[in-house]
């Protein structure tokens, strides 16, 4: 059997601060390309800051897609769609169905 390869990570602001084990086969860097401390900072810059598992709609500066892209994925499985901000062409407007209407969500739970 191999060794345990299990570790702690906390998980700031998502509901409180709660601890979460996960396996280091199931590594963040090595599925997205980001650390998990990275693609937390980016979802909590675009997620709804009332109810983490809404819709998503957020403005971001355009050189954070591809963090903002992973970790709307990593954390609601769902893919965000990104366009032109009206005001300012370096900006983005980033939205998604959010983890609750997503393939992952609550709702699936409900309806089986």
């Amino acid at each position: 059997m191999p060794p345990d390869r299990s570790v702690d990570i906390w998980v700031p602001r998502l509901q409180g601060e709660v601890t979460v084990t996960t396996s280091l086969v199931y590594d963040p860097m090595r599925m997205t390309g980001f650390s998990h401390a990275q693609l937390v900072k980016a979802f909590e810059r675009v997620r709804n800051p009332r109810d983490w598992k809404g819709p998503i709609f957020s403005e971001i500066p355009e050189a954070e897609r591809r963090v903002v892209q992973k970790a709307v994925f990593w954390f609601t499985g769902t893919v965000p769609v990104f366009a032109p901000a009206p005001r300012d062409i370096h900006r983005l407007m980033v939205t998604a169905v959010g983890y609750r209407l997503g393939p992952a969500g609550d709702l699936n739970e409900m309806s089986q």
